[in-house]
């Protein structure tokens, strides 16, 4: 009894006994919890981010300081909305639009320039401006003041209400994509717009540059810089991340196009972790970064990449893997997109085991990692078949010590396969090797090929019977390799191989069946949000071209092969 007088003792118990307390909640609420990549802990809301059939009251709280929050997406300052009390949060579909009614996001709206020149004619997107309230969701961001220059870091959740009913959510994940509108929109150095460098170069445009899609503007590759964003990542409805990252638009002359593609970064100056804290692909990958794209040059179907590299996952030649995302920016509904893998030092760490400070990678016969010293390296390549004869067994075998003949034969057979040709190979073209030799399969210093950007390219029934091997001979390095006829002769053997594998008709209806069940109802209404009522045929017309194509090439393949059996000439 005399125990239990002793205050001090008495006071170490109770106080051990809401320790104990308080961490076995923390426990039972952590178990549950979605993955959150940066939290904010001097700030709290009482609800995650999700998906909730009601309209409720949403409360912060911070132990200490001042709240404030915009509901925006723009970064809360001091001159926002000061929190007295909870949010009252519904559907906000019925609030204006905003930001999807900007039409200086491409040249097309510019109808001046585009009459003016007739390029209409070359070329119509039939972009619209959505005259109808775009679904939307309710963005929260927030930070705690404790001075005038003492303040947490902002918190941002977004919450979808009332969505069980709207169609276009169907068996595809949710992405929520928010920055400072500024960082999208501003005149200055907005990233989603035309802006000041489009008015500084127009003066230069004339009839000739029919092109429109390459003009230069704020969004334009060596113009546009990264912005800070938060990123939430919805799967069945329940969040499984958010985190803060960069973003910057993504492609060559798509980013003139609307909607745009764009790369997510994990940096340290944004991110407390090096990586996306959330398995994205399914495939124990954890990646550094992603890219959000709309489909590029083929933004009506979102079909070409998607097809390619599903048929052709597996082989020597590098693919990507892809899930389907809706997109909300700031707030807004922004269309149906696919969430891709990119090609950098962290895909061929995790595919092939590449250390990133033993890499080079050449896209477009320029380096995109690595020094540019080491172009050279890829250079002296192609110089040395150029320059020797591939026929002598000595120059073979030096070259068979430079790339990997097997990445080199699926690569170039796919290619040929699929009609690939135009603006490949001189260009959408890439490859990689190990600057040095090591252990491991791969870190052998030997090139080897990415599929690489095939929205370009020309899928439909002209292509059919396409003699894709003779367009590739004007290709210096393909062709004077395929004046050995052992090579020659390997490749055209897998080009058949492929046609009864990864290009049957049982994998293809499979492939496309699964694209089918995944699109039709989420692209009904990107296509309603970004176009005219007259794009659904030129949809529905591409769509079928692309499947043709796919069914039937497999017919010609044996035809062209027996061409080029005994010559490289036919």
């Amino acid at each position: 009894m005399t125990f239990y007088k002793n205050t001090k003792f008495y006071g170490f118990y109770i106080a051990s006994g809401v320790l104990i307390l308080v961490f076995l909640v923390f426990l039972i609420i952590s178990k549950n919890r979605p993955i959150v990549a940066d939290d904010v802990e001097a700030l709290y809301f009482s609800k995650e981010s999700g998906f909730y059939d009601d309209e409720f009251d949403l409360a912060m709280y911070a132990p200490s300081g001042e709240i404030y929050y915009t509901l925006d997406g723009s970064d809360p300052t001091k001159d926002s909305i000061k929190y007295e009390g909870p949010i009252h949060l519904k559907d906000a579909t019925s609030n204006e639009n905003v930001y999807c009614l900007r039409d200086d996001v491409s040249a097309a709206f510019r109808t001046d320039l585009m009459e003016k020149y007739d390029l209409f004619e070359h070329f119509d997107p039939m972009y619209k401006i959505p005259d109808y309230p775009v679904d939307k969701c309710n963005v929260v961001r927030a930070v705690v003041y404790y001075g005038d220059d003492k303040y947490s870091e902002i918190k941002t959740a977004t919450y979808y209400v009332g969505f069980d009913d709207k169609p276009g959510y169907d068996g595809v994940n949710v992405l929520s994509i928010t920055t400072d509108p500024d960082n999208l929109f501003a005149y200055e150095d907005g990233i989603y717009v035309l802006g000041q460098k489009f008015d500084e170069y127009e003066q230069y445009i004339g009839p000739e540059d029919v092109n429109w899609w390459h003009w230069q503007a704020n969004f334009t590759r060596i113009i546009a810089e990264e912005k800070p964003a938060s990123v939430q990542f919805f799967k069945n409805g329940k969040l499984v991340l958010s985190q803060n990252c960069g973003i910057k638009p993504h492609g060559g002359g798509s980013r003139g196009l609307y909607p745009k593609s764009l790369n997510l970064n994990v940096r340290d100056e944004y991110s407390t972790y090096d990586h996306f804290m959330y398995n994205i692909f399914e495939n124990d990958r954890y990646p550094v970064g992603v890219t959000v794209t709309p489909g590029g040059n083929d933004n009506y179907t979102k079909l070409k990449d998607y097809l390619i590299n599903e048929l052709c996952s597996g082989l020597e030649c590098s693919t990507m893997d892809f899930e389907p995302y809706v997109m909300f920016l700031d707030g807004e509904y922004w269309g149906f997109y696919w969430i891709t893998e990119k090609y950098d030092k962290d895909y061929l760490r995790y595919h092939y085991n590449v250390l990133p400070d033993n890499l080079i990678m050449v896209k477009n016969n320029e380096i995109d990692e690595g020094d540019w010293t080491e172009l050279q390296l890829w250079e002296d390549l192609n110089e040395f078949i150029l320059n020797n004869d591939m026929c002598d067994p000595a120059n073979y075998d030096r070259v068979c010590d430079m790339i990997d003949i097997d990445s080199f034969i699926d690569y170039f057979a796919v290619m040929i396969y699929i009609s690939r040709n135009d603006d490949w190979p001189h260009n959408n073209l890439a490859a990689w090797r190990t600057r040095k030799t090591g252990t491991g399969k791969y870190n052998d210093g030997k090139w080897r090929w990415l599929v690489f950007d095939l929205n370009s390219a020309e899928f439909d029934d002209s292509m059919i019977e396409f003699d894709s091997f003779e367009s590739t001979m004007k290709y210096p390095f393909f062709r004077d390799l395929m004046r050995n006829d052992s090579l020659r002769n390997r490749l055209l053997d897998r080009i058949l191989e492929l046609n009864e594998t990864n290009f049957s008709s049982e994998r293809v209806e499979e492939v496309l069946s699964e694209y089918h069940r995944i699109t039709d109802e989420p692209l009904k209404a990107d296509r309603k949000r970004f176009y005219t009522d007259d794009v659904y045929e030129r949809c529905d017309k591409e769509t079928k071209e692309i499947e043709s194509f796919i069914r039937n090439r497999r017919e010609y393949i044996p035809e062209m092969v027996e061409k080029y059996r005994n010559s490289p000439y036919g």
